[in-house]
Parts: structure tokens; sequence; C-alpha cells
């Protein structure tokens, strides 16, 4: 993409990215994080009753999604042929993260691998096509993304990736209401977590310029090939870790954690520095010459992202633990600080500063789960005996 469109409308697509992220990040709190922790279970007919719920509430939270971001656009006058364009990617890529999420919490690795190699690939060929026929506009490839999307979810549905069962609507609503006392939390979280990160590309925008919003998105974009190690290696800890202390009981559940996140993290903060020292010339062979001029965002966004990364495994701890409140607490108060701290950074420091930006923002949260950690909310006090207590 970055290749194929001017520097200008390449800052757009990366605006309209970011709002996948944010609307994702919505998707994520009400269904996937509920899904996640409540998925698991030991009765085969339960988990289809529970799947094929969660299945259809995300069919109706896809649709109403979509529809209220082409409302939004249309007001803000987006062309017409934008707002079908990015409807439909966001439907079809949430959908396709509905059943990849269902999928790693049944630990169903080869249905994983497959759905997601498919609908990786289907975008993919499809943007290299445009791109070799010099068609690919911000609109085509959000069409791209959404074929990915569709064919991914496709064959989920045909691999067994939904089940036919539990569709009444009593069993509909319960599992809603219980997404919703479990993942409201998350939601206050998301809008917290979208005002202390995403923001960062409008404001760019906004005080900046369009080129400067695709120079922090491709280095962003470059960085984030640590998702890899981070979403998958997370999105696989998460189920262990609930299992273990479901069954095997709180020293099981820590020592896993202890484990599996000194794992991650040590991947990841090696796999950043690699990035970092061939920053310049990864920008200027996967992105464009000009960006590589921007390559000390990378270092900056690479220590950010070692410290997400510190922060994913807490927010697991927690999550598993059954206290999502302790994640908004942390998204909260870095909202406060990025609504202070951001129009100066900006002002001072130009797009280097919305790359501080958010690395201050991963270090308040930090901060927030160490000092919870500190005052026994995961010490063997307090949630061993509330385990117990409740076995």
């Amino acid at each position: 993409m970055a290749k194929s469109v001017a520097a200008a409308d390449y800052g757009v697509y990366s605006l309209f990215y970011a709002g996948l992220m944010v609307l994702a990040g919505l998707q994520n709190s009400v269904i996937l994080e509920p899904l996640r922790i409540y998925g698991v279970k030991t009765d085969r007919k339960e988990t289809s009753a529970y799947f094929y719920s969660q299945f259809l509430l995300q069919l109706i939270f896809g649709l109403v999604m979509a529809g209220a971001a082409m409302g939004v656009l249309s007001v803000m006058a987006v062309a017409s042929k934008t707002l079908g364009a990015f409807a439909l990617c966001l439907f079809f890529l949430q959908l396709s993260d509905y059943f990849r999420v269902v999928a790693l919490t049944e630990l169903a690795l080869r249905r994983l691998l497959v759905i997601e190699t498919t609908g990786h690939a289907v975008r993919i060929v499809g943007l290299i096509r445009l791109s070799f026929d010099a068609s690919l506009t911000v609109e085509s490839a959000l069409y791209c993304m959404a074929l990915g999307g569709a064919a991914s979810s496709l064959l989920a549905i045909v691999l067994g990736g939904h089940r036919r069962s539990g569709s009444g609507i009593k069993n509909i609503l319960a599992t809603g209401v219980q997404n919703w006392r479990f993942g409201r939390w998350f939601v206050l979280e998301t809008l917290a977590y979208s005002s202390s990160t995403y923001l960062y590309f409008f404001l760019v925008a906004a005080i900046i310029d369009r080129e400067s919003v695709g120079a922090f998105n491709a280095s962003q974009t470059l960085v984030n090939a640590l998702n890899v190690i981070l979403m998958g290696g997370i999105g696989f800890v998460i189920p262990i870790a609930r299992r273990k202390l479901a069954v095997e009981g709180y020293e099981a559940w820590r020592k896993w954690l202890w484990q599996s996140g000194l794992t991650i993290v040590g991947i990841v903060s090696v796999i950043a520095v690699s990035l970092s020292l061939f920053a310049e010339p990864a920008l200027e062979t996967l992105f464009k010459p000009f960006f590589a001029e921007y390559g000390y965002l990378v270092w900056i966004l690479s220590f950010g992202y070692v410290l997400r990364s510190i922060n994913s495994v807490l927010r697991v701890a927690f999550q598993t633990a059954e206290k999502p409140q302790i994640g908004f607490l942390s998204r909260l108060l870095s909202t406060i600080v990025t609504i202070a701290i951001s129009y100066p950074l900006l002002q001072y420091y130009g797009v280097a500063g919305a790359a501080v930006g958010i690395v201050v923002t991963q270090l308040i949260w930090v901060t927030v789960y160490l000092v919870f950690i500190w005052r026994g909310e995961l010490g063997f006090n307090k949630l061993g005996m509330e385990i117990c207590q409740s076995g």
C-alpha cells in the first residue's frame, strides 16, 4: 500500500486503519475477552451452546458497528464508495477475528493456522494484484481486506468454527448479559486505550500533516511485526492460564504466567532491538525512501513495544483472575495524561512527540499494574483464598 500510493494517501489509509483498530477494541471488549474466559468449559454440550450464542451475538454486533460507522462517516462527508468499503471491511475483519479467538480458546491450532493463512493469503495476493494493475487505492485496499476476512470466516464455518445448538433467545440473552458484566470494564478500558494511543494518529493529521501520519504508521507497522509473537503468544497463554487457575490451582497458574511471560518479553526484546538496528533500510525497502528519515521513530516505538509485552502479560494475570477493572484504571490514568501532554509533545517535538507519548502510555500501565500487585491483588493471601472458597 505504501509503495503504490502517494505518502499523503497512505496517511489517509492509516487513519481508516486506526478507525478499524478502535472499533476492533470494542468488539474485543464485549465479545472476544468474555469468550476467552467463559469459553473454557469442560462439558462439550455446554461449550457448543455457548459458542453458537456468541456467534449470533457477533453477527448482530458486526452489523450494528458497520451501520454506525457508515452513519458517522457520512456525517463527515466521506465519499459513498468509501463508506461501503469501510463497512464491509469492518464487518468481515471482525467476523474473522471472532473465529480466530474461538480456535485459540479451543486450542484448535491446526484450524487456526488454516483459516489465518487463507485470510492473509487472499488479502496479500489481492493487494499485490491491484498494485501491479495500478488500481490500488484506499477504497480497493479496504475491499481487499474485506475479501480476506470473508474467505477466512467462510473456511472457519466449513471447518466447524461454530456450533448449531443453543440458539434459543433465553440462552443468547444470558450470554449477552454475561458478556456485558465481564466486558463493561473492557469497554471503558478500550475507550481509554484508544484515547491514549490511536488519538495520536488523528492529532498528527490535524497538527502536522498527512505525510507524517503515513510515516508514523509505517514505523508502527514495522514494529508491529512483533504482533506475531505477542498476539500469538498471549492468545495461547490465556486459555491455559485460565485452565490452570480453575483446575490445578494458584501455584500452577502463577508458575505458568511467570515462565510464559519471561519467554514472550525476552523474544520481543531481542526482535525489537534487531528491528531498530535496521530501521532506516527497512523503511526504505518495505515502504518508501521518503519514510527512511523517520527511522528514529522505530527506536522509540520498539521500546514502547517491549513495555507493551510486559503489560500484556500483567493484563492476562488480572484478566484470568477475573479482575478486569484493574486494566481500566491504568487506561483511564493514561488517558488523562495523554490529554494533558499530547498537544505540547507534538508542538515541540513533531511526530517524535507522538512516539514518546505512546511510550509514556505504556509506562503508566506498567506502573498501575505493579502497584496493584504490590498491594497483594494477585497474591495467594487474597486470590488463592478466593479460589479455595469458590472451590
